[in-house]
């Protein structure tokens, strides 16, 4: 009986302000209409990419691989959200000179310099403040159960965002590329190093054994003189012996 009553209160309070209530939510949809219309449609550019793992040299790896790696896909996703893929994509595309008059390039430009303007409260900003808006605004989502991977982009110009997206892919496949050219390069200082060293060591070997040869009078080397197969073989069995005797 008294939440009848209580009920009843409130459906007369309710009631005697009804005009009220009815402005309040008057106001509030044309302020959700208003600002749905006055919004800037955006618009998303996506491409596609597959990642695939190579087989490491055996010299790095030993002969192992696995193609499973949750760590090196995640590194890769990491990589096209880069600030160095992003600066790529500015220096393909000339995001920081504006000199490229592709369609769409200059009204994204400009729209994205009117975000880095309005984060950082400067009219002229260098390429690294523009890589690390880009980069921010990249997003990677893997497909479940597959190589393949989306790249996207937003920007109100629907030309733009295709360009960044694009752009974004190729410049992931030149820094991938370019990774693992230096990979390769360090690879062959690593072994040019070690190959210097075994000649290295190869020779101070030849030297060691000319010095004893010469020593124990068994090849005259300043002569050269031709060794018969049958003074060859006792040389050689004069040099185990005397290296075993020694």
């Amino acid at each position: 009986m008294n939440e009848e009553i209580h009920l009843r209160d409130y459906l007369r309070v309710i009631n005697k302000r009804r005009a009220l209530v009815l402005s309040v939510f008057v106001v509030v949809l044309t302020l959700v209409i208003l600002a749905t219309l006055s919004a800037t449609p955006q618009y998303e550019g996506k491409t596609q990419v597959m990642i695939e793992k190579v087989a490491n040299s055996n010299l790095t790896d030993g002969g192992r691989f696995n193609s499973f790696d949750p760590e090196f896909y995640e590194t890769q996703f990491q990589l096209i959200r880069s600030q160095a893929v992003a600066h790529r994509v500015i220096e393909i595309l000339h995001l920081d000179s504006g000199s490229n008059n592709v369609p769409g390039l200059q009204e994204g430009r400009k729209s994205l310099l009117g975000k880095i303007e309005k984060k950082t409260g400067a009219s002229h900003q260098p390429s690294d403040i523009m890589a690390e808006k880009l980069s921010g605004e990249i997003s990677v989502s893997p497909f479940k159960n597959s190589r393949l991977v989306n790249i996207s982009f937003l920007s109100p110009n629907p030309d733009f965002a295709a360009l960044i997206a694009n752009t974004v892919a190729k410049a992931y496949i030149e820094q991938s590329l370019n990774m693992k050219m230096d990979a390769t390069r360090r690879t062959l200082e690593w072994m040019t190093v070690k190959a210097d060293e075994e000649r290295q060591k190869l020779k101070t070997k030849e030297t060691e054994v000319q010095g004893y040869m010469r020593a124990n009078n068994l090849v005259s080397v300043e002569n050269r003189m031709a060794v018969l197969p049958q003074k060859l073989s006792e040389i050689s069995t004069s040099l185990v012996r005397a290296e075993t005797k020694r």
